[in-house]
């Protein structure tokens, strides 16, 4: 008998960490499929690239000095600054947007493979069938303004939101609720953002996302942008608690000196 369970037990201990292997393997491939199945209804059906998804920002290029050249400087690893060359080739991006986009860009690798496409304001875009998530407010990012120049066509409820520059200056810009009546603008002491998304169907079935994450000044985008990092599930909720609104939003109010801190104080479903 002791010579059986000395033959036995080695086998016995390697079909059981086989089995439980097996299961475990199992357990988190169930996981996955329903992670993934909340990210489709976050961010669009049929997605399972990242590069399905696109991050539409800001992006100016450098302005040639007083001799034509075009140049900028970084700081190396060692502290010390250097002179890029050929600075023609690079936009630069205000930093709340670039902190922005890096919590998206990180949030989509999650679940999805790749990386995300990314474009400046200024490309052309065919988002028509594509999931696409606009950074920064209308003042700076262009496509943003001609998404909100086609809803103000609509009427007041139907267009849900409106983010409007009142003297084209970034710190006077307005976030306006039309469903609820509500309004932010700045303050001494505090600044409003927006995650807005909007549901589009394509013609050959399933639907598409278009995002808004956008702040009055760069600490709400940041802060929209941590928001959605955060919280993207509460978006793949509404595509079951409200499947017949095209229109949700969640607005939030952020400290100026408190980047990605935030609370929300408004929510917009049409």
């Amino acid at each position: 008998m002791d010579i059986v369970n000395i033959l036995l037990g080695p086998l016995v201990g390697t079909v059981f960490a086989t089995f439980f292997a097996f299961v475990g393997t199992q357990i988190n491939s169930i996981a996955d499929k329903i992670q993934l199945g909340k990210f489709r209804r976050a961010f669009g059906s049929g997605l399972t690239d990242s590069d399905q998804v696109s991050l539409v920002m800001s992006g100016i290029y450098p302005t040639p000095d007083q001799n034509g050249d075009i140049s900028l400087k970084k700081i190396g690893r060692d502290g010390k600054l250097r002179l890029i060359q050929k600075a023609d080739e690079f936009r630069l991006v205000a930093d709340g947007d670039l902190i922005c986009a890096s919590q998206i860009m990180s949030l989509l690798s999650k679940s999805l493979k790749g990386t995300p496409k990314i474009f400046f304001d200024d490309e052309r875009l065919a988002f028509q069938t594509q999931s696409t998530i606009f950074i920064g407010a209308g003042i700076s990012n262009m496509k943003v303004e001609g998404i909100l120049q086609q809803r103000r066509r609509l009427k007041e409820k139907e267009r849900a939101f409106d983010i409007i520059a009142v003297s084209g200056l970034a710190e006077e810009q307005i976030i306006k609720d039309y469903v609820n009546n509500q309004e932010y603008a700045l303050s001494d002491h505090s600044e409003y953002a927006i995650v807005a998304r909007m549901r589009h169907d394509r013609d050959a079935g399933g639907y598409f996302y278009v995002y808004i994450v956008a702040g009055q000044t760069k600490f709400g985008t940041e802060a929209a942008g941590h928001y959605l990092y955060q919280n993207w599930q509460k978006f793949s909720g509404y595509s079951k608690t409200t499947p017949d609104s095209e229109t949700q939003a969640i607005i939030l109010e952020t400290g100026r000196r408190l980047p990605g801190g935030s609370r929300v104080v408004g929510e917009i479903i049409a």
